[in-house]
């Protein structure tokens, strides 16, 4: 498999539906790594990104918790390169 590699910093987005698919909350913190590890992270607040949140949930069916991992390209805006149907560790 290839995966374009996508510039800008990481992003991981942890986002929290409720039991009916409606977007409950959501939290965007930029991640410094070290050895694929977050050693810091901080909350983040940008339009682009919670359109992004707004669109996922609308098209696609989730229950509880999904974590979207995301790099902030610097044309392009936020672009999702990975999905887990799972809360983040960083979260």
């Amino acid at each position: 498999m290839l995966q374009e590699f996508i510039t800008g910093p990481e992003v991981t987005v942890g986002v929290l539906c409720d039991g009916e698919g409606r977007l409950a909350d959501y939290i965007a913190m930029e991640r410094e790594l070290e050895n694929g590890r977050t050693v810091r992270a901080t909350v983040i607040e940008d339009a682009r990104i919670d359109a992004l949140v707004r669109d996922f949930v609308a098209r696609v069916p989730c229950a509880w918790a999904v974590n979207l991992q995301l790099r902030l390209h610097p044309e392009r805006g936020p672009v999702v390169f990975e999905i887990n149907a799972r809360l983040s560790v960083s979260t």
